[in-house]
């Protein structure tokens, strides 16, 4: 059910925001996109940006589900 409602928004998402429409372009067929007046390496930039910024939010998000973090372990004493 849920993958289905993710689905149902990536398919929206594409339609609708250009910057999604443009990086389906660039992967499509990249020359083609470059001929047809795409900037290619910026949009392979912001996409390399937003899968690492996508990236440290399901770290972050699975640190404290699991809850694998504790702060007093970069105290100075334990560094040393």
């Amino acid at each position: 059910m849920i993958a289905a409602a993710i689905v149902a928004a990536g398919e929206v998402l594409l339609r609708r925001a250009r910057w999604l429409r443009l990086a389906y372009f660039v992967g499509s067929n990249e020359r083609a996109a470059f001929l047809a007046g795409i900037p290619v390496d910026m949009v392979r930039i912001l996409a390399y940006i937003a899968c690492g910024v996508a990236a440290s939010f399901a770290g972050v998000l699975t640190t404290s589900y699991l809850g694998a973090a504790f702060p007093w372990r970069a105290t100075a004493r334990s560094c040393a």
